[in-house]
């Protein structure tokens, strides 16, 4: 619910955007969910971005922690391609085509 990630102050994070991108409406709810997360991960570690659509909440996740290596697996060539686009220059950012389980959803 939107209760539980409400859009947060620009700024917030120290490398927020002050403006939507690629994913729009929702980018101010995932950076409230990444700062609410922050206060709970390890200094270093591995973060699965499962169904990473077109990659715009695993370069947000790689920019944000950068002592992790931030996974995005997504099945669609066209958003694969995409991701990649995203996250290039990222050197924590890996995107994999595949998928993570037979059924949808």
């Amino acid at each position: 619910p939107a209760s539980l990630c409400a859009a947060g102050a620009p700024g917030a994070l120290a490398n927020e955007p002050t403006t939507a991108t690629s994913m729009s409406g929702l980018e101010p709810l995932l950076w409230e969910c990444i700062r609410l997360l922050s206060a709970y991960m390890p200094p270093s570690g591995m973060i699965l971005d499962a169904g990473a659509n077109d990659g715009s909440s695993t370069a947000m996740l790689a920019r944000e922690f950068r002592r992790h290596t931030v996974v995005g697996v997504e099945p669609t060539r066209v958003n694969v391609k995409r991701a990649l686009e995203l996250t290039a220059g990222l050197q924590n950012a890996v995107i994999l085509r595949g998928v993570l389980s037979e059924s949808s959803g």
